[in-house]
């Protein structure tokens, strides 16, 4: 006999993690299948959210709604699960250039802008620790997010309700019926991909056409004496773990065989923390994992044009921490109750 559940979800990274919280919440039935690959992106994730950011420093997309979202979601994830997930940290950035400083200083004029920009950051507390040569900004209502301990708590949970099975979910066996999707021993009215890079060899979805996948290089480090309560980024990031260890990157690639850690990696990170770092530290791991990162920085979220109840959430990048609780909540509304996504989200949008 089968199982009857309102949803198969693919894959439980921070995307799996999110949405399937929200179908707790909603009392739906459903069954995660993830095979708890030690390598997957959100697991070697900082957990980012950065309100200003890139070269021009320019406010993220959706930025005030997207804040409101994720800190209400991960406030009641933390009371749900029994655990601390956000860190309230400014960041200290460095000013390469004249330019940059001229950019910088024009964008703090704007009323968009100002309650994210410090102009004169306090420096004392991060010498003589850190190389703080030349300029230096800070920008405000940036947080980090553990989620690496989200995602292994909500596993927890997931497998203690008897509802994850940690295996890789075969796609050439789903099969469809006149009430939905089969697959083995399950029947389910919906089916959510949400597999991270794995998405360019999905059976339903274009990943060729959308996914520009690239491999993040980081390395943890032990820094002793050294206690910041802000991360600080000088072309890399350097952020303060709550379990006290140093997450340092990351170096992209996009051109790679395998997601293993590179020997190139390994001394290119270091050499760029010898920069920054003026006291001694140690390399506790080096760490990489394959992003699916989207051609046009938007993620592809939606539904497959022909075959109902086949869905995609996919393409958070490095802005999963910010990105993800929002469009969470705004699948699951699409899905149960036909609020419209937009059109810029359309998986199929690069197909033609």
């Amino acid at each position: 006999m089968s199982k009857e559940v309102d949803y198969v979800v693919v894959g439980q990274g921070i995307a799996g993690s999110l949405l399937v919280d929200h179908l707790l919440e909603r009392g739906k039935t459903f069954i995660v299948y993830d095979q708890g690959h030690k390598g997957s992106s959100t697991n070697n994730a900082a957990g980012i959210i950065n309100p200003v950011t890139g070269r021009r420093y320019v406010k993220s997309w959706l930025f005030d709604e997207l804040l409101t979202d994720a800190l209400s979601h991960y406030r009641r994830l933390e009371k749900e699960l029994g655990i601390k997930l956000i860190y309230q940290k400014n960041i200290i950035r460095s000013i390469p250039d004249q330019k940059t400083l001229n950019d910088w200083l024009a964008k703090s004029a704007w009323p968009d802008y100002e309650k994210y920009v410090v102009l004169s950051p306090d420096l004392a507390t991060f010498e003589p620790a850190l190389e703080l040569g030349g300029i230096w900004s800070e920008v405000t209502n940036s947080f980090q997010i553990d989620l690496p301990l989200l995602i292994c708590e909500m596993r927890k949970k997931l497998i203690d309700r008897g509802i994850l099975r940690p295996e890789r979910l075969d796609q050439q066996q789903i099969g469809f019926g006149k009430n939905g999707i089969t697959y083995q021993d399950l029947s389910a009215k919906n089916i959510i991909f949400c597999e991270g890079s794995y998405v360019i060899k999905n059976r339903f979805f274009p990943g060729q056409s959308f996914l520009n996948p690239s491999k993040g290089e980081n390395l943890l480090l032990k820094i002793p004496g050294f206690y910041p309560s802000k991360m600080i980024k000088k072309k890399y990031f350097l952020v303060h773990l709550p379990d006290g260890l140093f997450w340092f990157g990351a170096k992209d690639g996009w051109h790679f065989s395998d997601d293993s850690p590179s020997e190139e990696g390994y001394e290119f990170l270091l050499r760029q923390a010898s920069k920054l770092i003026n006291i001694p530290f140690e390399i506790v791991e080096h760490r990489a994992a394959i992003r699916p990162t989207i051609r046009d920085r938007r993620p592809v979220i939606g539904s497959h044009p022909d075959l109902k109840g086949v869905y995609l959430f996919n393409g958070f990048g490095t802005k999963g921490a910010s990105l993800g609780p929002h469009w969470a909540k705004r699948l699951i509304e699409h899905i149960e109750r036909g609020v419209p996504l937009e059109n810029i989200l359309d998986p199929y949008r690069f197909a033609n």
